[in-house]
């Protein structure tokens, strides 16, 4: 005879499927007419911009476009200028597992950018991004488990109880930041744009009842020229922002976010005191996991005083614990350059890759710049730097990489690089609960009960009551309640036949 054991279920998100691609595409540009010719490639800024998410009938597609600006120095060596390219791509996800109800996460990370001179008048680049895709679907945890007295067959139960960290659920929400981003004051002349990006940031977050309010940064990056400047100037400025997102429930948490630009437009305005600024206008959307804490109650044996038993069981991988944990690391190093320095014309970064290796979070990044020499020549020089991070734990994981602030300086002939990185590692700690879901019982061969001794009395040890009272066919409550009557030292135990 078979007791199946009642569930009762509470519903979450489960992911299903997740997978990252190695998206590699290259887009030619030709040098508009108004531009020099090239004369050596300086650097290359880039941003990628989520387009959509839709399923197809074997899986699901990313869309996404990749919007570039390469700097070149011309062939006279006395001016930088810029090209800017763009180059729409996809990605495609084969699966099963993703359904038409799925829920889908994206991430997009550019993985390298290698601009090259095809011609004085003609760059091409190849680029290569990261597109991950997580698939969620609904799902029940089994919270409780439980079984109903069977008289007659005996049975002894030992219940158990572990925390569990589950996804309540999974949204979006879209969002656009707009801003006027002030220029400083040029005396020589009109400025013109020539390049924007545009990077998300996460700050903090703060629950109010069933919703929560999202806070972060926006780090605008442009470029400019003016009529008498034979390079351009940049600006960096940060804007926050804050955005209102309805959440499961107050007991959830935001436990998983992806904020990834969609749209960026940059267009050149005068201000009303008659100064120059951007017009900036960002989309983006935020992809948010509420999960939630809660106690799963389970059956971890059973077995029958009257009968022999088998347990039929199941398992259940679940996350018990989750945190993060920020860590900010620095580097520097130094060049020499051939020829006096008289200023730094341009400068970038952009980190490279990341990984864990030998306990440690290591990271790189390459700063550039473009140096103007004392005879007004242009040149460039770049510089690889390195990052370690501890690991707070063995078991975590590098959840995101942000550079916090980069600097070239120059002293005569000696050029100093230097960058912040901040790492963000996530720990889950992750376990298997095994519970029993129904007893298969042999009633047709019953125990022969007369044979048993009435009253056993045994040495405890380091046996637990519970294995005891199976072992000799009894309960822990009759165990107990036994040997508390007659005041047995802690070590006895009296064992009565039920």
């Amino acid at each position: 005879m078979e007791i199946e054991f009642t569930k009762q279920m509470v519903p979450c998100c489960r992911r299903c499927f997740r997978q990252a691609k190695i998206i590699t595409d290259h887009v030619d540009c030709v040098v508009p007419d108004v531009l020099e010719d090239i004369g050596k490639i300086a650097f290359s800024d880039a941003q990628l911009l989520l387009k959509g998410k839709e399923m197809t009938p074997s899986g699901a597609r990313v869309s996404a476009s990749m919007e570039a600006a390469v700097f070149y120095i011309s062939d006279s060596l006395d001016k930088v200028r810029c090209i800017k390219l763009t180059k729409d791509f996809s990605a495609e996800f084969e699966s099963d597992e993703i359904t038409p109800e799925s829920y889908l996460l994206s991430s997009l990370t550019l993985q390298g950018l290698q601009p090259r001179i095809v011609n004085a008048r003609k760059i091409s680049v190849q680029f290569s991004a990261e597109v991950l895709l997580d698939a969620w679907r609904e799902d029940q945890l089994p919270a409780v488990i439980s079984a109903g007295v069977n008289e007659g067959c005996a049975l002894q139960l030992l219940e158990g109880e572990s925390d569990c960290i589950s996804m309540a659920e999974i949204t979006e929400k879209s969002f656009v930041i707009s801003e006027q981003l002030p220029l400083a004051e040029e005396q020589d002349g009109p400025v013109s744009l020539i390049c924007s990006n545009a990077k998300l940031l996460y700050t903090d977050h703060q629950m109010i009842g069933s919703k929560v309010l999202l806070k972060g940064g926006a780090e605008f990056r442009f470029g400019y020229e003016t009529d008498s400047s034979s390079y351009p100037r940049f600006s960096e400025q940060c804007v926050s922002f804050s955005v209102l997102i309805d959440a499961p429930g107050e007991e959830t948490k935001m436990s998983r976010l992806i904020l990834q630009p969609t749209a960026l437009y940059a267009n050149l305005g005068d201000a009303i005191n008659g100064g120059h600024v951007v017009e900036m206008e960002l989309h983006a959307v935020a992809q948010v996991g509420f999960s939630q804490t809660q106690k799963l109650h389970y059956i971890t044996d059973a077995y029958s005083t009257r009968f022999p038993l088998r347990c039929l069981e199941e398992s259940r991988e679940i996350c018990r614990s989750r945190t993060t944990e920020y860590c900010t690391v620095s580097a520097e190093e130094k060049s020499e350059y051939e020829g006096q320095i008289s200023a730094i014309a341009a400068q970038h970064a952009e980190i490279l890759s990341s990984t864990i290796r030998d306990g440690k979070g290591i990271a790189s990044a390459v700063v550039s710049a473009v140096v103007q020499t004392e005879d007004g020549t242009l040149g460039y020089v770049q510089k690889l730097l390195t990052f370690e991070s501890a690991l707070p734990c063995a078991c975590c994981e590098i959840s995101s990489l942000q550079m916090l602030s980069f600097d070239v300086k120059a002293e005569e002939t000696e050029l100093l690089f230097s960058a912040e990185l901040q790492f963000v590692f996530l720990t889950n700690e992750s376990g298997e609960v095994r519970y029993v879901r129904a007893v298969e019982i042999d009633t047709e061969t019953p125990f022969p009960l007369s044979a048993r001794p009435a009253l056993v009395v045994v040495r405890r040890k380091d046996r637990s009551l519970w294995s005891m009272a199976k072992q000799y066919g009894s309960s822990m409550e009759a165990i107990e309640a036994l040997s508390k009557k007659y005041e047995l030292p802690p070590d006895l135990l009296l064992i009565p036949k039920i």
